[in-house]
Formats: structure tokens, sequence, C-alpha cells
């Protein structure tokens, strides 16, 4: 039973953060959720996205600054929308 949980705690981390479908040639939506389904981060990169074993990493470009999330994160390219306005922890 240990043995189970010792390993189940190793894997989760790693699928914690899923896609990363950037296009270096348009904006990158970075939108996370957490484990109840409530996004806790959307905001835009200024580059592309790197993925961790257990989070995502942005330069974004709402913040100035590089960015680190966990949950289940996907990132994709999309204009950024008139009315959009960021959500970010801790702001």
């Amino acid at each position: 039973m240990l043995r189970t949980l010792l390993i189940l705690a190793a894997v989760l981390p790693l699928a914690a953060c899923d896609d990363d479908n950037t296009d270096a040639k348009r904006p990158t939506r970075i939108i996370c959720q957490d484990a109840g389904g409530r996004t806790v981060v959307d905001d835009f990169a200024t580059d592309g996205t790197n993925m961790e074993a257990a989070a995502m990493l942005w330069d974004s470009a709402t913040q100035h600054g590089t960015m680190r999330a966990t949950g289940h994160c996907v990132s994709y390219p999309q204009e950024r929308p008139a009315d959009w306005k960021p959500v970010i922890p801790g702001k």
C-alpha cells in the first residue's frame, strides 16, 4: 500500500500541466484550472511556454515577468479578446 502511494505521489504531479500548443507567430493564451474546475490563471505569454514536471512557465504579457502555474493548464495560440481581463494568482 505504501509503495503504491509513493508511486502515485511521484506520477500525479507529472500529469498536472497537460498541453503546450503554442505558435511563436501568434499570442499564446495560458489557462489553468484547479481540481474543482475553477479558473486560477488566464493570461497571455509574450513568447511560447515551457513545461516542467508539474508546472507551466511563461513570460507574462500582462505581469511583465516570468509566471509559474500548476494545475490543469493548457496553452494555445489566440488573439487577445477586446473585453478580456487576466486572472492571476494573488492579484
